[in-house]
């Protein structure tokens, strides 16, 4: 069944598990709620006021939620025995961890998440958003958990069989087992072979908190030695075999490792026979610490370090010699059509390590036969989940996105085997530390009588190594032993939530793009028409007085349109526009007004339609773009401390009825502004100056603001701007200021600041703001909020303003760039009132 709510979509799955009592529910979600949490939902008939929960040695007992405890964990599965101990019922899941019980007869089990956030850690609130493939499932027993076998049930939930397709052979018998315990109260936890012997390394973990005895564990050939190890299979003492079996005990929930030494088998597998083929290397693509530009893998100059790049590659028994890492020699081969000659008849596959420039589609000639030639990039990521969009233009790392996600792009994983990495490579500038480097491996069957292999005139790719082999045919799985994200592909169609409705007032309309998206891709228009790539792009609501036919779709990289939605949004307003506010601008000559709805541009910068009283004379009116915004500027400073009151009327709205504004009135004033500054250039003009006014009680509220465009972002702690005691020493001091540290926007006052994550773009204007409410100080960027803190200040006694730092031989140093605009002002503004102060704010 397929359900959506909240923009979000649900598939369920109901189905029976093969030759077991499990029901399992396959979920697929494409997650696009905000603020809100997704739990499965199991009410019961049993009743226990306490449930079981698994951890990963052993079980909890937990009772139903409390205040203060309302998700608890879990690893595997939960269960929910009746108070007689008669009969329950499992619930258990795939790598989901988190779970509640909210009363006697319920479980819940916690999918996605995405949370609010009122401060700090705003990229949480577009957590878990994507396409997610959810699965668990549920069984009843007789008994209790223990009875129930609630952790095997969970275990091939988690680890099903999984089945492959080996070539037709003889064999020796129609079942094998690798190994086989005569108890299942303890479950193998790991096989594997012994890190720095020839053994095998067996782990076991006892599961139903009871003592387990005579335990007695089996191999297809006999043990013929056996010690007990730790986790780090260091010897802990000797082990008891018994007739080629290993004998032991596990004590209630207890874990035990054991390193085994088996009897020769009496069949062996055919090894691998390989031979490395000889290449003309032609690229230089490894480059040492001492000459970074010795080679390039591309075209910035990045390279494989001389360091990490090996002599030989060995991936599942086939040898590869590479070449030479020495400064100077060539190591690469560019595929620019070269054919490569085979030994015939004695090898049936070769194997070639590559990587390329960019990930590259091309096709290898094999013999006679082209086969595709599909080469990954040599760095980047090699998968990654559903990806959010940060409004980022600097590109530079920023571990606390201050605003939503302006896109979510598909997850994917790059398929192609990787035989060889480093944790960084070598750029021009220095080590990109992880930024990780891969070779990777491409094999192909070689027919009878092949004698060569043809590249493909790519110059992208590169060959780095060429083997062949005779080895044993492949068992391939019957399908992916890991996650593809093939379903996670663009498509679905956008939404409009409105459509249909009917509204007696101008309303903002909102279109919800389809799970994938990307800045920009929407397109509309309102008249009906089928959209266009040319047509208005959709970047946030807009306001609408009439009625609006709309027509939306979304285009890819090249215009194609995808399905086209349309919705009628009925809109008869009939109601006047009115004021929603007035803000005094940064120049002190002007102030803002801000209406309800875009007013008509004739009636909005008539002069005659406004009057100040005291009076000002309005020397200039200008209006916005968007119709919502008139600025007035005075023909003198607005002077600070006087109120003042601005009469309206006569001005209408932009609608088909043409609504007229009702006279009214409003009072503005300066703002409190106690200090402005048009424009410095930093560090040769930085500034210390006495000012009288500013807001030096460790309770008085202000409004700081600046445009500040950095010519580069400091990498020492540099000052921007402030007011208050200021000190050489960034810990001292009383200050209120901003600051850069670790190339992130800070507030800083003595010991207490604000950290923000948010990056100081380098080579553009960017406005900053800081409010102090009286106890939460909050930063802003260009008008949206960046970060905020709760912070005691102490009383000032220096009443002075600050640009830039004052000593250059100090560790705190001053900003190279531009500040326009600064004002401090009395009095908190709003986030309204910041983002409408950013809508005015220009630099000149």
């Amino acid at each position: 069944m397929v359900t959506p709510t909240e923009n979000s979509t649900f598939t369920q799955q109901i189905r029976l598990a093969a030759g077991s009592d499990r029901v399992e529910i396959l979920n697929n979600f494409d997650w696009r709620s905000a603020e809100a949490s997704l739990k499965a939902d199991f009410p019961f008939t049993a009743a226990n006021s306490n449930a079981a929960f698994s951890d990963k040695v052993g079980v909890t007992e937990r009772d139903n939620d409390k205040t203060n405890r309302f998700e608890m964990p879990l690893q595997q599965w939960m269960d929910l025995t009746d108070a007689d101990g008669g009969y329950g019922v499992e619930v258990m899941s795939d790598s989901k961890y988190g779970s509640d019980k909210p009363d006697n007869h319920t479980l819940r089990l916690t999918l996605l998440y995405t949370p609010g956030t009122r401060a700090g850690y705003p990229d949480q609130g577009s957590q878990d958003q994507g396409r997610h493939q959810i699965l668990y499932g549920l069984a009843a027993h007789a008994g209790d958990w223990r009875e129930g076998h609630d952790a095997w049930q969970a275990a091939r939930l988690n680890q099903p069989l999984r089945a492959f397709l080996p070539g037709a052979h003889a064999g020796s018998a129609r079942t094998f087992s690798m190994l086989n315990l005569n108890s299942d109260q303890v479950q193998v936890e790991a096989l594997k072979k012994a890190e720095d012997s020839d053994e095998i390394i067996v782990r076991f973990q006892e599961l139903t908190g009871q003592p387990a005895t005579d335990l007695s564990l089996g191999f297809p050939v006999a043990i013929k030695a056996a010690r007990e190890v730790n986790g780090q299979e260091h010897s802990l003492g000797r082990a008891t075999v018994k007739n080629g079996r290993l004998s032991f005990d596990v004590k209630p929930f207890g874990l035990r490792a054991y390193a085994v030494k088996l009897a020769s088998p009496s069949t062996t597998v055919g090894r691998v026979n390989s031979e490395a083929v000889s290449l003309d290397y032609n690229t230089d693509a490894v480059s040492s610490r001492a000459k970074r530009t010795d080679g390039a893998m591309d075209a910035q100059g990045g390279t494989y370090p001389t360091e990490m790049f090996p002599k030989q590659v060995v991936r599942e028994g086939v040898v590869f010699q590479l070449g030479s890492a020495v400064d100077g020699k060539m190591n690469a081969l560019t595929a620019q059509g070269q054919t490569i000659k085979l030994r015939h008849g004695k090898f049936n596959r070769v194997h070639l390590l590559v990587a390329a420039e960019g990930d590259t589609r091309s096709e290898i000639t094999i013999g006679d036969t082209a086969q595709p030639f599909n080469v990954p990039n040599w760095t980047g990521f090699i998968g990654q989940w559903d990806n959010r969009l940060w409004d980022n233009p600097t590109h530079k790392i920023d571990l606390e996105p201050s605003q939503p996600p302006i896109g979510l792009v598909p997850g994917y994983v790059k398929r192609t085997p990787v035989a060889w990495f480093a944790t960084h490579h070598s750029t021009p500038k220095g080590d990109a530390y992880y930024d990780y480097c891969y070779l990777f491996e491409l094999t192909y069957d070689l027919p009878a009588g092949t004698k060569s292999l043809t590249l493909p005139n790519s110059p992208h790719i590169r060959v780095f190594a060429v083997s062949e082999a005779n080895e044993p045919a492949a068992t391939p799985p019957a399908a992916p032993l890991y996650d593809t994200l093939a379903d996670h592909q663009p498509g679905g169609m956008p939404i409009i939530p409105q459509a249909g409705q009917q509204f007696k007032k101008t309303t903002a309309i909102t279109i919800v793009p389809p799970l994938y998206h990307r800045p920009g891709d929407l397109h509309y228009t309102v008249d009906g028409s089928n959209p266009t790539a040319s047509s208005p792009a959709y970047t946030e609501p807009f306001l609408a007085g009439d009625t609006v036919n709309l027509a939306v779709a979304q285009f890819d990289d090249h215009g194609q349109s995808g399905p086209v939605v349309r919705g009628t949004i009925e809109i008869n307003d009939l109601e006047p526009p009115t004021v929603v506010n007035v803000l005094a601008t940064t120049n002190q000559n002007s102030v803002m007004v801000t209406f309800s709805k875009p007013v008509d541009p004739v009636t909005a910068i008539d002069v005659k339609n406004y009057s100040v009283k005291p009076e000002l004379a309005i020397a200039n009116l200008a209006q916005s773009p968007d119709g919502r915004n008139v600025v007035l500027t005075f023909a003198q400073p607005i002077p600070a401390g006087v109120d003042y009151t601005l009469s309206l009327g006569g001005i209408k709205d932009r609608t088909a009825n043409a609504n007229v504004m009702l006279p009214a009135q409003t009072q503005f004033n300066a703002q409190n502004i106690v200090f402005s500054l048009k424009s410095v250039q930093l560090p040769a003009g930085n500034v210390r100056t006495p000012v009288a006014g500013l807001p030096l009680g460790k309770g008085d509220t202000w409004t700081m603001n600046l445009l500040v465009k950095p010519d580069e972002v400091p990498q020492r702690p540099a000052v921007i701007a402030g007011f208050g005691q200021h000190s050489e020493n960034a810990r001292e001091g009383t200050s209120r200021a901003f600051t850069v540290f670790d190339g992130s926007i800070h507030f800083w006052s003595a010991r207490r600041g604000v950290e923000t994550g948010s990056p100081l773009e380098a080579g553009r204007w960017q406005m900053l703001t800081a409010t102090y409410d009286g106890k939460t100080v909050t930063l802003y960027k260009d008008g949206d909020p960046i970060g905020s803190r709760d912070i005691k200040l102490s009383d000032d006694t220096e009443g002075s303003v600050s640009v830039g730092a004052t000593d250059a031989s100090s560790r705190v140093q001053s900003i190279h760039g531009s500040v326009q605009a600064f004002t401090i002002r009395r009095g908190a503004l709003t986030a309204a009132e910041v983002k409408q102060l950013f809508a005015k704010t220009k630099p000149e």
